[in-house]
């Protein structure tokens, strides 16, 4: 089974923040221990950067990365699930 699932999120279907919610259910239904992880880019929309920020804040998610870090940060929080 999964452990993580990341899915990147913008403005456009079907990569849309409610779109990947849908699927976050469905996912979390059928293997409740894998972590979501939401990438979006907080430069080119911060709007929804925010909402994804709400996401999280509010146990939809498990946790979300900026699309600016680092190949090496990104790593290190896969390692860290």
């Amino acid at each position: 089974l999964a452990y993580a699932l990341i899915l990147e999120v913008t403005g456009l279907s079907p990569w849309r923040l409610e779109e990947w919610l849908r699927l976050r259910d469905e996912v979390k239904g059928q293997c409740p221990g894998c972590k979501i992880l939401l990438l979006v880019d907080e430069n080119a929309d911060r709007a929804l950067a925010q909402r994804v920020l709400q996401a999280k804040k509010d146990g939809r998610i498990d946790n979300f990365i900026y699309a600016s870090v680092s190949p090496a940060y990104l790593a290190a929080v896969l390692d860290s699930l």
